[in-house]
């Protein structure tokens, strides 16, 4: 049989096989690490972790890509391996060199960990790629750092306070880096009986606490600090005297001969002349504290001068020289003693080229009882106008007169700047009695910078740099309080003003009478008004009072005002029996400017200043009988004075800026067609009664109820009153240039149609100017703008509707045509 051949059957059978791949899933606990804030030269660590979400090991590596010069950032493990599933923490640390805010990048690169296959090759091509995550750390880098927040006295205004003690300086001081010499003085010890620390002291920087000069016997002046602690560290601060040491002295040590000053030194010290409290303190970040600095006017060696410097450290931080500086007055000796409250006065900045710069006032104090004539040595600005190619850069307005005894008293001077620089100039100023011919001299520095772009002219912001707007630091047993203690009225062109509002609030369990300074200079030459000028506060009330600060004419003194304003608040008398007359002041209860009553009584600042008159001539006549002399206690005056500071300029309006010129043509403009409106109609009153305005202005208090202070209508009256009747308004509409009325429109090219008084020839050179393609291509463009787009692009300052354009055209003569101005609504 013959065999089959053997037939071989195949089977494709399909094998699905399914896998999952994984890649290296890692991830930031926190995408944003703060590292705090530290001190300089320190070193802060802290835990970055991170976690392996996949299921096998993860090979990571850190690096840092943003890096600075003056910090470093550093990993404990730049590079390692996660296992699955799991975490790891990696040591960051931060070291900052100088202080600052400091900003990093830290960036995590991934992946699976390098393996090798089964023939021994790399597989690290096959997998996946490597992922990148990113970190931001953050670390700041600081010092202690205290600020003065606001200064109060119970005699002086906070302006005085800041000008007198230099607060503005010292907290420009305290806001800077710590210098290498603070911190070598600081490792020192800060102890000056240290001979390496004294040689070190002297480049520390210094501020002077000067106290006004009184009489033998005065009241302590007291002078309260809030100092704030403004960085993110506690500070530990220390007002350490020359007789405090950290080193005890051995009783067998052999100290050296004291010198002249050094025992004056120990005296002043031994009398506790001068007194801190408290003198050390510790505020966490955000706490303030009060301290206290006190003058006694107690002793009259030294000829009434004394000095003595103490200094302040801050822990880790700033370490500042204060002197102390004050006089007191020997009342049986008659010295000229002029007080300037500035060692250096500083002029507001002043734009070049001003047509009329406006006068700066430099206040000088005469804390005697005498009158003193005074004269400015003018010399050194003789010799800075010379230096300026002749050009008065600086003037006197007043170099001779009289300090009156008691008193402030404003030295005027214009600053008007050549260059955009900084100009320093000091003077001498004599002072001399009229009786016995004695005389004093005493130095005034003055510096003012010039600048050119308005950009230039704003201080840098600087927490301190001036006293703040509302006060922060209550004094005890003050009696009231003002909601704003500085009122800042800008750039006042010519024939405007400006209007400020305070609040005067009673802080006692009683009424009170207020009263304004009657007798300041703004007051009596109107140009400052207040009202009320005067009235009653029951027990917890309040009175807005309104300042208005009005520019002058063409023909006066333009103004950089920079002063106090007074305002005298006292309890209210009790009621006296109706047999006893009293001569008190009389205010209205419901707040009025003036009082109900028929009979002018004299006011609290007559009364302040008719005491004041009755004090300096006892004092004349005590000092003439040689006997000593003895001020009363200002504790036993019940009187006292809230000081509300004003900033402002008083400018011709050619020296105003485009805009502000806009915005005073405008309430110019509007005030005249309101004064023309009011005087061409009637207007009748709540009575039912038809009246002119002067009749109805006239009438405002009888529409106004008695309880209320001003009914709605009769606040809108006052105020058209205010406006109207202002002796600012109508020189104003006086010395306005009367213009002709111009037509909407002129036809150049009709002969018969020419404008009054222009020649021939010239209106067919305008003829045939007009005929050109180019010149009515030109008439063209312009016409196509219609108004609205006139006034979109003033508004917008690309055009400037107070000029005129000129073109030229090509002509014979060459003469230049006017094109029309978009003021005139005409085309020539």
């Amino acid at each position: 049989r013959r065999s089959e051949p053997s037939v071989s059957v195949q089977r494709r059978r399909v094998l699905k096989i399914t896998g999952e791949g994984s890649s290296a899933f890692v991830t930031f606990e926190t995408s944003e690490l703060d590292m705090g804030t530290i001190l300089s030269n320190g070193i802060v660590d802290k835990e970055l972790t991170m976690t392996n979400h996949s299921a096998g090991d993860a090979h990571f590596r850190l690096s840092i890509r943003k890096q600075h010069e003056s910090a470093t950032l550093s990993m404990s493990e730049p590079e390692g391996v996660i296992p699955a599933r799991s975490s790891k923490s990696i040591q960051v640390s931060f070291a900052p060199r100088s202080w600052g805010d400091y900003s990093f990048c830290v960036v995590c690169t991934c992946g699976f960990k390098p393996q090798v296959d089964a023939t021994g090759c790399d597989a690290s091509s096959n997998a996946p790629p490597e992922l990148e995550l990113e970190c931001k750390v953050a670390g700041h880098s600081a010092t202690p750092t205290l600020a003065v927040e606001d200064a109060r006295a119970a005699t002086a205004s906070s302006d005085s306070l800041w000008r007198q003690f230099e607060i503005g300086r010292l907290n420009e001081i305290l806001a800077s880096p710590v210098t290498d010499a603070e911190m070598l003085f600081a490792s020192l010890g800060g102890d000056a009986t240290n001979p390496k620390a004294k040689t070190v002291e002297g480049s520390l920087d210094c501020v002077k606490f000067r106290f006004t000069p009184a009489l033998h016997g005065s009241d302590t002046q007291s002078i309260a600090l809030q100092l704030k602690n403004t960085s993110r560290l506690p500070a530990n601060f220390r007002f350490r005297f020359p007789d405090e040491s950290d080193i005890d002295v051995e009783p067998w040590a052999d100290s050296q001969e004291p010198c002249e000053e050094e025992l004056k030194q120990v005296y002043i010290l031994d009398e506790h002349i001068f007194q801190i409290e408290p003198r050390t303190g510790q505020l966490e970040p955000g706490e303030a504290a009060v301290v206290r600095v006190s003058y006694k006017h107690s002793n009259l060696r030294f000829d009434g001068r004394h000095q003595l410097q103490v200094k302040l450290g801050i822990q880790n931080g700033k370490q500042i020289r204060i002197l102390l500086e004050g006089r007191t007055l020997d009342p049986r000796k008659k010295e000229a003693c002029a007080f300037p409250l500035e060692r250096l006065s500083t002029f507001a900045p002043t734009r070049i080229g001003l047509t009329n710069a406006p006068a700066q006032e430099v206040r000088v104090l005469n804390p005697s009882s005498f009158d003193l004539f005074y004269d400015v040595d003018l010399q050194p600005i003789e010799q800075l106008r010379e230096a300026n190619y002749d050009f008065p850069v600086l003037r006197c307005l007043n170099p001779t007169g009289v300090l009156p005894a008691g008193q402030e008293y404003a030295l005027r001077f214009v600053f008007t700047p050549l260059e955009a620089t900084q100009y320093d100039c000091e003077l001498s100023l004599r002072a001399q009695l009229a009786s016995c011919g004695e005389s004093a001299v005493f130095l005034i520095a003055l510096r003012g910078r010039g600048f050119q772009d308005p950009a230039d002219a704003m201080l840098p912001p600087l927490h301190g740099r001036r006293p703040p707007l509302q006060q922060l630091l209550p004094l005890r047993g003050q009696l009231a309080s003002l909601s704003l203690d500085v009122l800042d009225f800008g750039r006042i062109s010519q024939g405007t003003g400006v209007a400020r509002m305070t609040i005067i609030r009673n802080q006692t369990a009683g009424p009170l009478a207020f009263a304004w300074d009657e007798f300041h200079p703004l007051i009596t030459c109107r140009a400052l008004r207040i009202e009320p000028m005067r009235g009653e506060l029951a027990a917890g009330q309040f009175i807005a009072c309104k300042l208005a600060l009005v520019s002058g004419r063409v023909d006066e003194e333009f103004l950089q005002v920079d002063c106090d304003v007074r305002c005298v608040v006292e309890p209210c008398p009790d009621p006296s029996p109706p047999e006893v007359a009293i001569d008190r002041p009389s205010f209205s209860r419901t707040h009025r400017s003036e009082s109900r009553a028929s009979v002018r009584r004299p006011s609290v600042a007559i009364l302040a200043l008719q005491e004041q008159e009755e004090l300096q001539s006892r004092d004349r006549s005590t000092l003439e009988t040689g006997t000593a002399q003895q001020p009363p206690s200002q504790t036993e005056n019940s009187r006292q004075s809230l000081h509300v500071h004003l900033h402002g300029a008083l400018l011709h309006e050619r020296d105003l800026n485009r805009r502000e010129r806009e915005v005073s043509f405008g309430v110019a403009e509007a005030t005249t067609q309101l004064q023309s409106c009011l005087e061409s109609t009637t207007i009748s009153t709540s009575l039912g009664s038809r009246a002119e305005p002067s009749d109805l202005l006239e009438n405002e208090m009888k529409c106004e109820s008695e309880d209320s202070v001003f009914g709605a209508e009769g606040n809108f009256l006052r105020l058209l009153r205010e406006a109207l009747e202002h002796p600012t308004v109508h020189d104003s509409v006086a010395a306005a240039v009367r213009e002709e009325d111009v037509p909407l429109f002129v036809d150049y090219l009709r002969p018969g149609k020419l404008r009054r008084g222009m020649a021939t020839s010239e209106a067919q050179t305008r003829a045939s100017a007009l005929q050109t393609p180019s010149c009515q291509r030109l008439v063209h463009q312009v016409l196509d703008n219609t108004v609205f787009n006139l006034i979109q692009e003033a508004a917008h300052g690309e055009v400037d509707l107070t000029s005129h354009r000129t073109f030229l055209f090509p002509t014979d003569s060459t003469r230049s045509v006017a094109a029309a101005s978009p003021t005139s609504h005409q085309t020539r």
